[in-house]
């Protein structure tokens, strides 16, 4: 009978799921597949995964990580914390089966080998990690952020601090704690208080290992308003003084905001490549509203450059999701 072996996995469904299944040794079999059946306990929803093989006994193994990242797709993101910090986790049941054909006569789903695997959460491994040979974040949490240098905080601000992430063996599940920033050293924190300036915005993202963050941004030197005008005419029988008219239809002016991040260290540069500018999910407060954007990053990026002598920083473009005017 085929024989589920130990999977090998992260608990992120954007990493590789893989599951290697040794198949059964059916005598005389001119054809031979394996099987298997993944059941996802959150749905009841299940998907199929076959492969031949060419002699009994052989191990292939099954990458499933898709059917995660389809049952997870259509979860929606919130700026505001979850309730009790539940983010979305998945577990599934796999059962493997042995499909084979002997003297013309075919066996479908002979043998049976189940597994439960779980739980999984959203988010993924870099292929830094995976190549590292890191399970986890490095840094033990459901954060990236480096430690190397203080982060600047606004003052009275909520600040999102993802909590322990896990260990080899048994992970926790995702949780995060909102800090109200007090001036200078919070105890404990690598948080530094400032007033906060004129010009200085918060961002919430959802970050690569699918939790909530933030980042505060002191610095905005442009803001634009992308208008598209769409021309035509408006038509009318025409007289000595009616005449037909040309108008437009003007739409989608969308506030674009240019802010900077900076002067950082090499690791916070990294961080704000890697994390805020690749994040798919973002907020920026406005007003003490989140509005829901979108990050936009250049094709190029320039970071660290030994012939010149300046600060490091990243420059990031924010583009609203809704129109109208933020003020």
């Amino acid at each position: 009978m085929a024989t589920i072996l130990t999977p090998d996995y992260s608990n992120f469904i954007g990493s590789p799921i893989t599951v290697p299944v040794q198949a059964g040794s059916p005598d005389g079999a001119t054809f031979h597949r394996v099987r298997i059946m993944v059941t996802i306990n959150n749905s009841g929803t299940s998907f199929e995964f076959s492969t031949p093989v060419s002699s009994g006994g052989e191990t292939v193994r099954f990458d499933i990580s898709s059917v995660f990242r389809a049952f997870a797709e259509s979860h929606q993101y919130a700026p505001a914390l979850p309730v009790g910090n539940t983010y979305p986790n998945m577990s599934a049941v796999i059962t493997a089966y042995d499909d084979y054909m002997v003297d013309g006569e075919e066996h479908r789903g002979t043998g049976e080998s189940t597994t439960t695997i779980s739980p999984f959460y959203c988010g993924h491994l870099t292929d830094m990690e995976r190549l590292q040979g890191f399970r986890y974040p490095a840094t033990g949490r459901y954060s990236r952020k480096p430690t190397s240098s203080p982060e600047l905080a606004f003052i009275g601000y909520e600040s999102l601090q993802p909590g322990p992430c896990v260990s080899e063996v048994g992970p926790v599940a995702p949780a995060v704690t909102a800090v109200t920033v007090s001036a200078g050293f919070a105890s404990g924190s690598n948080l530094y208080g400032i007033p906060a300036p004129r010009d200085g915005y918060e961002l919430r993202f959802i970050n690569s290992l699918g939790v909530h963050e933030n980042v505060f941004l002191a610095s905005l030197p442009t803001t634009e308003a992308a208008i598209q005008t769409d021309r035509y005419v408006i038509a009318r029988q025409e007289t000595l003084d009616t005449f037909s008219r040309g108008t437009t239809r003007k739409h989608s002016n969308h506030r674009s905001y240019h802010l900077t991040a900076g002067p950082l260290d090499r690791e916070w540069q990294q961080w704000y490549i890697d994390e805020v500018l690749m994040a798919r999910w973002a907020w920026l407060r406005i007003g003490g509203n989140y509005i829901p954007c979108h990050v936009l990053p250049d094709e190029t990026i320039q970071a660290l450059d030994r012939q010149k002598g300046g600060v490091l920083t990243v420059s990031i473009t924010v583009e609203l999701d809704i129109e109208g005017s933020p003020i």
